[in-house]
């Protein structure tokens, strides 16, 4: 017996594609503005009042590869549970279920709003029902 992916899945599994896009997007725009850090006018200006360029760029440096560590992390997971709750997988619902109840708390108001209608969504019988293995 086949399982038919209800719309609701589909629609989640689109946004989280959506998500990880995004997330690259600042994944982009952390290297760019990494790149362009040591031209900047601004740091120019912090470094002559206080301390030396060397540890200026070197802490800007190491705070924005641990950024993009995270957003880089983010993106592959947000792919991987796309293409996993797609294709209907158990783990992937359960993992974008602790992902929205996160967003509850993080993303005020407006992940507190999506984050609680994918929960809602994804616990109805119905729904729950297609990710049985």
């Amino acid at each position: 017996m086949t399982k038919d992916r209800p719309d609701g899945v589909t629609l989640i599994g689109v946004f989280y594609f959506l998500k990880a896009a995004v997330t690259t997007l600042g994944l982009v725009g952390v290297l760019i503005v990494l790149a362009l850090l040591p031209a900047s006018p601004f740091l120019k200006k912090f470094i002559s009042e206080s301390i030396s360029a060397a540890a200026a760029i070197t802490i800007a440096g190491l705070v924005a590869v641990i950024i993009c560590i995270i957003l880089f992390f983010f993106t592959i997971l947000y792919l991987v549970v796309a293409l996993g709750i797609l294709r209907l997988k158990k783990w992937a619902r359960l993992t974008i279920i602790i992902l929205s109840a996160l967003e509850l708390y993080v993303f005020f108001p407006i992940g507190t709003i999506l984050g609680a209608i994918t929960i809602w969504y994804l616990f109805k019988t119905e729904v729950k029902e297609v990710f049985k293995d």
